[in-house]
This record gives structure tokens, C-alpha cells and sequence, in this order.
């Protein structure tokens, strides 16, 4: 087995697209989430397409969660060579109807979380370039909407993290990159895109005029985890459709 990819998120969305994308004979694949049913889905779609891979159903929020995971891991495959983080909540709101818990139950998720992870699984990653990270972040990290504040911080704080990590890694020979999704079409955002108003307006400052879909993201993901990303180290790679930062100045979202 030439890899071993951990794929947090993996029972919905991105992280589901992402491994069903890496699902390949000579990969080995831990695909996380909480959601056990969904999680054995994307499972069996996986083995499908001829990769090994084992499920781990787990809380990255609780104590001894990415513990799990990355025993789960080594015991199965030996060695992790690849990190997806891509496991998140968005629960957008106006400030003053953000309670303290949805802050805190953003934070935890999409910052504190995949953070735990990297800094559990760093022991068991390989020193000799083979490796690589990739965060899943938003073009709400730097270019953020009105009323999902305490989401569009925890996205600064991943790409914030990236950098960081990029630098400090990269002397143990682990690359670390992270995707800016723009309007993707998840479970994540269906409330959202409910509102005719909204998707008319992000279509409108979107060049490619669509929506992205959770395997345009899971494509961006394969490259930076593969050799063909080697020199690619600290970026933050927006994969939004050329949405345009003028269209947002100018409040058409």
C-alpha cells in the first residue's frame, strides 16, 4: 500500500467527494465522520472502486477523538501520507442572534478539530517528502459575507494555520496546503440555497455562472495531496468559480 489518506468529513459533501475521488487500488483510506450510517455508505462506495479502506466513527471535537483516528490508521496502514481536513459546520446568523454556543460549536469543529488531528497524527507521518496536508477552508476566510461571522472567522483561522503550519512542517519534509471552496452545492448549505435571491446572486458574480460541485473541490484536493504538487507548499488554492472580489465590494452577495 503506497498511501494512506485520513479523510475527516467523509459522510457528506466534500470529504465524501474527496474519497470517493482518492478511491484508487493502491490507496488505503480512513474515511471519519460522525454520522455511521452515511459514513458506511461512502464506505462501500469506496471499496467499490477498489481502494482498502477502513471507517472511523468518531467526534474530532472530543478528547480522545483524533487519538482514535489516527490509531485506527497506523494500526491498519502503518503510516499516514495524507491529511484531508474537511469536516465543518455553518450555521449562519446575524451577530447578535450568534449564541455563544453555536460560536463555540463552530469553533470547536472547524478549528480546534482539525488542528488536534494534524498535531496527533505529525508522529506517524513520513519525513521524506511523501507527505502532505490539505485543509478545507472558504473563500469566506478572506473574503467574508454579512451575517456568518463566527464561520467566516474559523475560516481566517484555517487559512491563518495554514501558512503557519506550511512553514513549520515543511523541515520535516510534510507539505501543507488548504482549498477555498466558493458557493459549493453540500447538505451544508441547503438552507442557503433555498433562497432564489442568493444563488441568482452568486451566479451572477461567478464567471463560470454555476454553482460548484463537491468533485471540484475533491479535484483540487487530489492534486495538492499528489507528486505533481511537490513544489507546492503553503498555499491556499481558491477553487470558487472566479468569484470575483469586485462583485462582492460592489454588494452584489
Amino acid at each position: 500500500m503506497s498511501q494512506c489518506i485520513v479523510i475527516t468529513g467523509a459522510s457528506s459533501g466534500i470529504g465524501r467527494a474527496v474519497a470517493t475521488r482518492l478511491a484508487r487500488p493502491d490507496a488505503g483510506l480512513v474515511i471519519v465522520g460522525r454520522d455511521e450510517t452515511r459514513l458506511q455508505d461512502t464506505h462501500r462506495r469506496v471499496t467499490q472502486a477498489g481502494a482498502q479502506c477502513t471507517w472511523v466513527a468518531a467526534d474530532l471535537c472530543d478528547a480522545d477523538g483524533p487519538g482514535k483516528v489516527v490509531d485506527a490508521a497506523v494500526s491498519t496502514f502503518g503510516a499516514i501520507t495524507g491529511l484531508v481536513l474537511a469536516a465543518g459546520v455553518y450555521t449562519p446568523a446575524p451577530l447578535t442572534q450568534t449564541s455563544d454556543a453555536v460560536f463555540e460549536r463552530t469553533w470547536r469543529t472547524n478549528v480546534y478539530a482539525p488542528y488536534a488531528l494534524i498535531r496527533t497524527a505529525h508522529a506517524h507521518m513520513p519525513r521524506d517528502g511523501s507527505a502532505a496536508i490539505v485543509m478545507v477552508s472558504s473563500v469566506s476566510g478572506r473574503r467574508p459575507f454579512a451575517n456568518e461571522s463566527a464561520y467566516a472567522a474559523s475560516k481566517g483561522a484555517i487559512d491563518a494555520l495554514v501558512g503557519s503550519l506550511a512553514v513549520e512542517l515543511a523541515a520535516d519534509g510534510i507539505r501543507v496546503n488548504g482549498v477555498a471552496p466558493g458557493f459549493t452545492e453540500t447538505e451544508m448549505n441547503t438552507t442557503v440555497r433555498e433562497n432564489r435571491a442568493i444563488v441568482d446572486s452568486a451566479l451572477a458574480a461567478t464567471l463560470t455562472h454555476r454553482l460548484g460541485r463537491p468533485d471540484d473541490i475533491a479535484a483540487a484536493v487530489d492534486y495538492l495531496l499528489s507528486p505533481g504538487a511537490e513544489y507546492v507548499c503553503g498555499v491556499m488554492l481558491p477553487v470558487d468559480g472566479g468569484y470575483p472580489t469586485s462583485a462582492i465590494q460592489a454588494g452584489l452577495i
